[in-house]
């Protein structure tokens, strides 16, 4: 009876501590983000500490159920990603300093392509020499997915970053998105909460809060959205993209979240890692923002492609 009692507090703690985290993370990654230092080094070093730590979390959930994949291919081929995306970065916000690397923008997703290709390759020698036969295709589908999962979104911060006028904005909206959607949900549902949405990677969804995270979530847009028109030199979305995009992103956040529940759940996990206070590990930060940034990147080459 005495774990129950000290349930309310534990929970108090734990949110405390969870704000004091956000509120240090959300300033240092703005700075970042919006401070060009150094050409965004400290950025790119972040975002691969993050991309590094996120697959070993993948790794080590998956491991608990006997599929191993190959986690320095996956680490390796992320880096590169990551860096040709840098480098794309580089020389569309510095093209007379970083005019060596015009071949490398132009031919970014062909050089892509060859490092995925060499990848796959020694992903299979590893597996062959290096591995138990069981889960052989688990193994080696894993190894690629949790590059698609974890690493390209990571990267793609870079392509969106990378336009001149309306990068560091992009970035802000999918991050701010991913928050919002989910402060607003988690509020809403455990609030008001009635009826359960019935999903097994997260039994205690309801759709009063998934209905609340939309909601919150097209607020904070065309929130953000104002305060761009109104106080710099303009927003990247007009209100209409701000009240659609705020949907779309709300859904897709909530389903990024719903994704990284199940393999926690597949794996009878908590937290997907602790390096995190209150919240846990990298994934279980950036589960919504995995989805997010592609979601917007697919925006905005369909409908904006000028953006690029």
């Amino acid at each position: 009876m005495k774990p129950k009692k000290n349930e309310p507090h534990q929970t108090k703690n734990n949110t405390i501590i969870r704000v004091l985290t956000g509120l240090t993370l959300g300033p240092l990654f703005l700075v970042m983000l919006f401070v060009d230092v150094w050409y965004s080094i400290p950025l790119f070093v972040t975002l691969i500490a993050a991309m590094v730590i996120g697959l070993r979390e993948l790794h080590t959930m998956h491991k608990m159920k006997g599929i191993i994949f190959s986690l320095n291919i996956a680490a390796f081929l992320g880096i590169i990603f990551i860096s040709l995306f840098y480098v794309y970065y580089l020389h569309s916000s510095y093209p007379e300093k970083f005019l060596a690397f015009s071949k490398i923008k132009y031919f970014l997703w062909e050089y892509l392509f060859l490092a995925s290709l060499i990848a796959i390759f020694f992903t299979f020698i590893q597996q062959i020499f290096l591995r138990p036969l069981e889960h052989s295709g688990s193994n080696v589908s894993l190894t690629f997915f949790s590059v698609f999962y974890i690493a390209i979104p990571i990267a793609l911060i870079f392509m969106l970053k990378a336009n001149a006028s309306y990068g560091n904005q992009a970035v802000l909206l999918a991050a701010v998105s991913s928050f919002i959607a989910d402060t607003g949900a988690f509020f809403i549902g455990k609030n008001f909460g009635k009826h359960k949405a019935n999903i097994s990677a997260s039994p205690n969804k309801t759709w009063e809060g998934f209905a609340g995270g939309i909601f919150f979530n097209i607020l904070g847009m065309l929130l953000v959205t104002y305060l761009f028109q109104t106080f710099f030199d303009g927003a990247l979305l007009s209100y209409f993209e701000a009240l659609i995009l705020g949907g779309v992103l709300a859904i897709s956040g909530q389903v990024g979240d719903l994704a990284e529940s199940s393999f926690k759940r597949s794996c009878q996990i908590k937290d997907s890692g602790k390096v995190i206070p209150g919240h846990g590990g990298i994934l279980d930060l950036v589960d919504a923002a995995l989805v997010n940034i592609p979601a917007l990147f697919v925006y905005l080459k369909i409908f904006r492609p000028e953006y690029f």
